[in-house]
């Protein structure tokens, strides 16, 4: 927020309200990434500091556009603690009955799908690489990668998250220019 904003902001709630949001969206946008998550937050926020202080018009600008900050970084962290899209940690799977492929695809050659995981993840940066490789190929758990690369679990969990993205990413590109 610049003076220049924070000023022209005035005493008309609209344009309080305006220059408000814009500013909190730039910031939602900076820490999600996410156009519409970015979206949802601020009207989250919003309306939590809207209940709060009900005499919004009367708070100092500045004050107000500090502490609306912090409501959207904690609307942001409610959101992801509460979105169905959880990360899946690989883990040891049971015995495989006899003649099935022990990676799960009937007569696949586990030496190709592993060389073609094994392509697929040198393309990422090295802390992605280095989770995915411990996590999925080793079967190392989120605690061991974590001890490991000195690193929190919650990283190592975002290394991963991060890394099967962009894996998917260019999965589909790879089956969409074969397709084509």
């Amino acid at each position: 927020m610049t003076e220049k904003e924070a000023s022209t902001a005035g005493s008309d709630p609209r344009s309080r309200l305006a220059t408000l949001r814009a500013s909190l969206i730039a910031a939602a946008r900076a820490q999600t990434h996410d156009v519409h998550l970015s979206e949802d937050v601020v009207q989250i926020a919003m309306l939590r500091v809207y209940l709060k202080f009900p005499d919004i018009y009367q708070m100092d600008f500045k004050r107000l556009v500090a502490y609306s900050r912090r409501v959207v970084r904690n609307a942001i962290v409610d959101e992801y603690k509460s979105s169905s899209h959880r990360l899946v940690i690989p883990h040891e799977h049971g015995d495989i009955p006899s003649g099935d492929s022990d990676i799960g695809i009937p007569g696949a050659d586990p030496g190709d799908v592993l060389a073609r995981v094994k392509k697929l993840i040198s393309g990422l940066p090295p802390p992605q690489r280095e989770a995915v490789s411990r996590l999925a190929l080793d079967g190392a758990t989120v605690e061991e990668v974590a001890t490991k690369m000195l690193i929190t679990e919650e990283t190592v969990k975002k290394y991963f998250k991060i890394a099967l993205k962009k894996i998917e990413k260019i999965s589909s590109e790879s089956s969409a220019e074969v397709s084509a």
